[in-house]
């Protein structure tokens, strides 16, 4: 954990920036694996739903 934390450092990232890195992988993983149409379609959707938060929250930051 403490690497990970020193490596976000190191990179200059903030947390929203490692979380939306953290979901790319994800997204990749999941496209990788055979799931089922449905599990497909719930994880679009939040993905949807979480870059529109972090479009939020980094519009916020910008103020």
């Amino acid at each position: 954990m403490e690497r990970n934390e020193k490596n976000m450092s190191d990179k200059g990232e903030t947390p929203l920036e490692r979380l939306d890195e953290e979901l790319r992988h994800f997204g990749e993983f999941i496209a990788s694996i055979p799931v089922p149409a449905e599990t497909r379609q719930l994880w679009d959707q939040l993905q949807l739903q979480l870059l529109r938060q972090l479009g939020e929250e980094k519009a916020k930051g910008k103020e």
